[in-house]
Order: structure tokens, then C-alpha cells, then sequence
């Protein structure tokens, strides 16, 4: 993906950075409003939640400056609220880290999905229809804006064709899902390949030690491209949140596998199972 393309489908994070949350960039200066609040451009349908999960890390400012589009600051991890309890022991009990930046990488995998009511084929039970972002701690000036996400993309045509008809483009996501490609091995596991990096996740499911209260509703406002801007709301009504344990890799080449490396963590916290979840396109003038 060239840079070009990259800051031409960037994404806005309004408020809170939990799990499932998307958004794009609007024009400076621009107030989208509705042209119907009650009536999506685009929906895209999860039925059945097969796997949603987040990795979440530290990035050192050097090449964080690089990830975020021009006109972004990153903001240091100590100042952002709601972080994982590792990821804030990594940084309280080793200063350097205070002033990088908190990163996430996350998905979201159907089992059974939709698109204007027609059914999204799912004919690899190892590679889902699926949505991957990247999302970054950073502000821009925009009230309410406390992340900035420099790619959304998925690992399907019969996602992104669709949507693309819509206006809505995406960039592309190599997933696939567990279990262990090792048949000896029982773990599960994922593998996300996204903008040369190759994030993976083998381990297990455990039984909650702590109660957990996921975001139930999100909203965002997204800018596609520089004549059309969306607002995006992230809906979830049921399912299993699993605490996990595993260890998580990272493969690869360019600025987000070097981020991911150079991270002294990189977490999975949470992996939500069942259940069901809609990812709704308001278009804005």
C-alpha cells in the first residue's frame, strides 16, 4: 500500500479505544451532518461472531511518526485511559517507555455475515470474512478525537466489493484463524497480515478470573477519501468474552512490524466468541 493510498483511507477514533472500535479522518474544517441518521449507506451483518480480539503494544515515537498521517500527534500511553493493567506495568516500571505511544491492532471475524441482506459466503472455516485495523493514541486538533486508525482493511472480496460499490474502500488483510496449524497441538491461534507485518496469536481460551464489560455500542466518524465521509456505528448484543494465555509474534518487513518488534509487549487481553455484532456506514455532506 503506498502512502498516498494510506492517508486517503485513514480513520478517526471518537472516545474510547476498546475492542471493535473503527474511524476515519474528516477534511479540517469540515461539520458532516447526517443525511440520515436512521438510514446507513452500508451495513455489513455479523450474525455470528466467530473471533474478535485486539494486540495491543507500545510504539516508539521514531516510527510512530511514520505510521500516523500528517498533522498527528501521538500521545504518550501514561496519558491515555483504559489501557490494558500490562501494558501500563510496562511503562510504570520502566520510565523509557512512558513517552511512546499505545497501539492496537484488531479484528473482527464472522461465521455467518450479510451485506444488504445477502449472505457474505464463508466457505473457509480457517479464513472468515474479516475486518483488521490499526489504530493509534494520537489527537489532531479535532475535539473528541483521541486516535487516529491508518488502516482498515479485509481479507475478502465478497466484503470489499460491496462496500466498494458504496464508496467505502478498504485495503487488504491476509486472516486466518485456528486451530494450530500444527495438528499436534491443540492451541488456538490467529495470523493477521497487514501492511508487511505478520501478527500471530497461539494459546488458549481460559475461564474469566475477572468480571469484564465490553463496549457494547461505538461510534466514528469516517472520511473516505476527500468527497465522502461516514459515520461508522459498531454494534455487539451477546457473546462469550475469554481471557486468554499464548504468546504473540510478530513476522515481517516496514514500519508496522517494526513498531510491533521494537514494542517491549504486545498483548492480547480479551478474545470475544459468539454472539452477534454490525458494522453500520451513515454517509455525511
Amino acid at each position: 500500500m503506498t502512502p498516498g493510498h494510506r492517508l486517503s483511507t485513514r480513520l478517526l477514533l471518537l472516545g474510547s479505544a476498546a475492542l471493535l472500535s473503527l474511524a476515519p479522518q474528516r477534511l479540517a474544517g469540515q461539520t458532516p451532518v447526517p443525511a440520515s441518521p436512521d438510514d446507513p449507506k452500508d451495513r455489513w451483518e455479523v450474525e455470528d461472531v466467530q473471533l474478535g480480539w485486539c494486540v495491543d503494544f507500545l510504539i516508539d515515537p521514531t516510527v510512530g511518526s511514520r505510521l500516523l498521517p500528517k498533522g498527528w500527534i501521538g500521545t504518550p500511553a501514561e496519558q491515555v485511559p483504559g489501557l490494558p493493567t500490562g501494558l501500563i506495568r510496562s511503562f510504570e516500571e520502566n520510565g523509557v517507555y512512558k513517552g511512546w505511544f499505545a497501539g492496537r491492532v484488531c479484528g473482527l471475524s464472522a461465521r455467518s455475515s450479510s451485506i444488504r441482506g445477502r449472505p457474505v459466503e464463508n466457505d473457509k472455516a480457517r479464513k472468515p470474512p474479516t475486518l483488521v485495523w490499526l489504530q493509534i493514541a494520537a489527537k489532531d486538533g479535532v475535539a473528541g478525537v483521541d486516535a487516529v486508525v491508518p488502516t482498515l482493511a479485509t481479507n475478502t472480496f465478497r466484503v470489499r466489493n460491496p462496500l466498494g460499490s458504496s464508496s467505502i474502500k478498504l485495503d487488504d488483510v491476509a486472516f486466518e484463524t485456528g486451530p494450530n496449524p500444527d495438528k499436534d497441538d491443540p492451541q488456538d491461534g490467529f495470523q493477521a497480515k497487514l501492511d508487511g507485518a505478520t501478527l500471530f496469536w497461539k494459546g488458549y481460551l481460559t475461564p474469566d478470573s475477572m468480571p469484564v464489560t465490553p463496549v457494547d455500542t461505538l461510534a466514528a466518524i469516517f472520511q473516505n477519501g476527500v468527497d465522502r465521509s461516514y459515520r461508522i456505528r459498531v454494534t455487539r448484543s451477546g457473546g462469550t468474552p475469554n481471557h486468554v494465555a499464548g504468546v504473540v509474534g510478530v513476522l515481517g518487513k516496514g514500519d508496522l512490524f517494526t513498531a510491533l518488534k521494537s514494542s517491549p509487549i504486545r498483548m492480547v487481553s480479551l478474545v470475544m466468541t459468539g454472539g452477534s455484532s454490525a458494522v453500520d456506514f451513515f454517509e455525511l455532506h
